[in-house]
C-alpha cells in the first residue's frame, strides 16, 4: 500500500510539471520580460475588455434663501455679466456736467486775471520810470517840508587814557629787551660749560647694565585696586604652594624614615 502511494504521488508532480511546461509553451514568454509575473502574462493574453473609468459627479450644495426676499440666492456660475456693470444714475450724470461747467467758468476767470496783470506790469514801469526822471529840485518843492534830524549825542569822557597807553609802553619795552635776555642766557650757558664739567645723576643699573626704572606710582583708583588685588592674589597663591612643599617634604621623609 505504502508504495503504491509513493507511485502515485510522483506520477503527479510528474503531471504538474508537464502541465506548467505547455501553458507557458502556450504563452510564450519573451526573453527581455522573464521578471514579470506569470498571472500578468496571462492577463494580457486573455481577451478582456477594458473597465470603463468613473467619474465621480459632487452634488451641488444647498442654497440658502435670503431673509428679505424670501427668494433664493443665485449661483456664481449663473450671474449675469450685464448686472456686473451697473449703468450711472441720471442724478449723478446732471451733477458731473455741472462740475464740467464750473470748471470751464473757473478756467475763464483765471485767464482773465493773469492777462489784466500782464497789461498793467509795463504802465506801472513807465511811471516809475517817470517818477525818477524829475529833478531833485521838482521833489524838494512839490513835496512836504521834513523836519532836520535830531543833533547825535555827545560822546563819553576819555578818563583812562594816560594808563592806556603807559600800559602799551610797557608792553612794548617787554618785547624789545626779551631777546636780548635770550641772548645774555645763552652766553652765560657757554661760559658755564667751558668753566665746569657737567655732572651726570647717578642711575642704578641691573647685573646685566641695564638702567632699572621706577616703578610708576598709580594714580587713578581703579588702577590702585588691581595692583592691591593683584598683590593679595600672588600672596595667597605663595602661601598655598609653600604649604603643599611643606606637606610633600614631610611625605617623603617619612618613606625614608624606617
Amino acid at each position: 500500500m505504502v508504495d503504491e502511494t509513493i507511485q502515485i504521488i510522483i506520477v503527479l508532480k510528474d503531471l504538474s510539471v508537464l502541465i506548467v511546461r505547455y501553458i507557458l509553451k502556450f504563452y510564450a514568454v519573451p526573453n527581455k520580460k522573464k521578471n514579470n509575473s506569470l498571472v500578468r502574462n496571462i492577463g494580457s493574453k486573455l481577451p478582456l475588455k477594458n473597465a470603463n473609468r468613473i467619474f465621480i459627479n459632487r452634488p451641488i450644495p444647498p442654497i440658502i434663501p435670503n431673509d428679505v426676499e424670501n427668494k433664493t440666492s443665485p449661483n456664481h456660475r449663473h450671474i449675469e455679466k450685464e448686472n456686473i456693470v451697473q449703468k450711472p444714475h441720471i442724478n449723478c450724470c446732471e451733477k458731473i456736467e455741472q462740475l464740467e461747467f464750473e470748471m470751464k467758468k473757473l478756467k475763464e476767470q483765471v485767464l482773465q486775471i493773469i492777462s489784466n496783470q500782464i497789461t498793467t506790469l509795463p504802465e506801472k514801469k513807465e511811471m516809475n520810470t517817470q517818477h525818477l526822471a524829475v529833478d531833485k529840485d521838482q521833489l524838494c518843492v512839490t513835496g512836504p517840508a521834513l523836519k532836520a534830524p535830531p543833533p547825535p549825542p555827545p560822546l563819553p569822557e576819555l578818563t583812562f587814557s594816560s594808563k592806556t597807553n603807559i600800559s602799551y609802553n610797557k608792553t612794548n619795552k617787554k618785547l624789545t629787551s626779551s631777546p636780548k635776555r635770550e641772548k645774555n642766557t645763552l652766553n652765560d650757558v657757554l661760559k658755564e660749560l667751558k668753566d665746569s664739567r657737567p655732572t651726570l645723576r647717578h642711575v642704578k643699573l641691573s647685573p646685566g647694565g641695564r638702567p632699572i626704572r621706577p616703578p610708576k606710582v598709580p594714580t587713578d583708583p581703579s588702577e590702585i585696586l588691581a595692583n592691591f588685588l593683584k598683590q593679595r592674589f600672588d600672596s595667597i597663591n605663595c602661601t598655598d604652594s609653600t604649604k603643599n612643599l611643606l606637606n610633600n617634604s614631610t611625605s617623603d621623609n617619612s618613606f625614608l624614615s624606617p
